[in-house]
C-alpha cells in the first residue's frame, strides 16, 4: 500500500509542477515583455479622452494662489513631470483652456481610480 501511495504522490506532485511551469510559461508568453509606465499612461488617456476634441483655447487662470495650490496637490499625487503635464494637457481640451478646472479633473480621476482599487 505504501509504494501505490508513494506512486500516487508522485504523480500529483509531478502534475502540479507541470501546470505551474506551463502557467507561468504561458503568462509570459502573452505579457508584452517591455510594458512601460508611459505605455500604460499612454493607454489610460486614450481611454479617457473623448472621441472628438474641441478645439484647445488657452485662457490665463482666474485664481493664481488656487492654481498653485492645486499644483501642488497633482505634483504630490503624480511624481513624474511629464504625466502630470500629459494628464492637464489632454484635460485642458475638455475644460476650454482652464488649467485650474484641468487641475481638478485629472485630481478627480485619480481619485475616483483610487476608489475603485480600494
Amino acid at each position: 500500500m505504501d509504494s501505490v501511495t508513494e506512486i500516487y504522490v508522485s504523480i500529483g506532485l509531478t502534475a502540479g509542477v507541470i501546470a505551474l511551469v506551463g502557467g507561468l510559461l504561458r503568462r509570459r508568453k502573452f505579457r508584452p515583455l517591455s510594458v512601460t509606465n508611459e505605455n500604460l499612461l499612454n493607454a489610460i488617456i486614450e481611454r479617457q479622452s473623448p472621441s472628438s476634441k474641441p478645439p484647445r483655447v488657452c485662457r490665463p487662470a482666474e485664481g493664481a494662489p488656487q492654481v498653485s495650490v492645486l499644483e501642488g496637490h497633482l505634483r504630490n499625487a503624480i511624481l513624474d513631470a511629464r504625466a502630470r503635464e500629459r494628464l492637464v494637457n489632454d484635460a485642458m481640451w475638455t475644460t476650454g483652456g482652464d488649467r485650474a478646472a484641468a487641475i481638478r479633473k485629472v485630481l478627480g480621476d485619480l481619485n475616483e481610480e483610487d476608489k475603485r482599487w480600494s
